[in-house]
């Protein structure tokens, strides 16, 4: 269902998600194999599970970095305080389709500054830059298309989704 909404530019609803299925995980990063999504709770006592721990990995990864045919997009879906003044994001390395990347981003007061490394084993034929409206890029960077997208109208966290959830729940007595 997450991997549905990146394709279809749902950007608030990925990041959601991503958090909602970090509140099913236990304090050693254990993940259940699945989640009922409408009840937001793990499949049958599945913790740990190596496949949704994994499934979470692969999730981010293709937050950051996402192949669409001979297409490389980065930061499809990512929480806008991500980019905040002050924050960074670092990719380092990453094998893609087109070959390894790497990739810096630093949230400055009036935007966002980034560093690129692009594959160049089989370079893509179009690299797309995904931001939010309120963070625009203050640096250019070569042959990179930047697209503006919404602001996320909540911001999505941990602590968000814990409130969430014993608001719904009632706490275990």
């Amino acid at each position: 269902t997450t991997m549905s909404d990146l394709i279809r530019g749902q950007h608030e609803n990925v990041v959601k998600d991503f958090y909602w299925y970090l509140l099913h995980s236990t304090a050693a990063n254990a993940f259940p194999e699945g989640i009922y999504y409408k009840d937001r709770f793990a499949w049958s006592n599945t913790i740990p599970h190596v496949t949704g721990a994994c499934n979470y990995a692969i999730m981010l990864r293709h937050m950051l970095v996402h192949e669409v045919g001979n297409e490389l997009h980065l930061l499809m879906a990512v929480p806008d305080w991500w980019l905040s003044e002050g924050e960074e994001i670092k990719v380092e390395n990453a094998p893609t389709h087109f070959g390894e990347m790497s990739l810096v981003i630093r949230g400055k007061k009036n935007g966002v500054e980034v560093m690129f490394d692009p594959p160049k084993r089989n370079p893509p034929k179009k690299i797309v830059l995904t931001l939010p409206e309120s963070r625009p890029l203050i640096n250019s960077i070569k042959d990179v298309v930047v697209v503006q997208r919404g602001d996320q109208k909540k911001r999505w966290d941990f602590p968000t989704v814990v409130a969430a959830y014993l608001e719904a729940n009632e706490p275990l007595q």
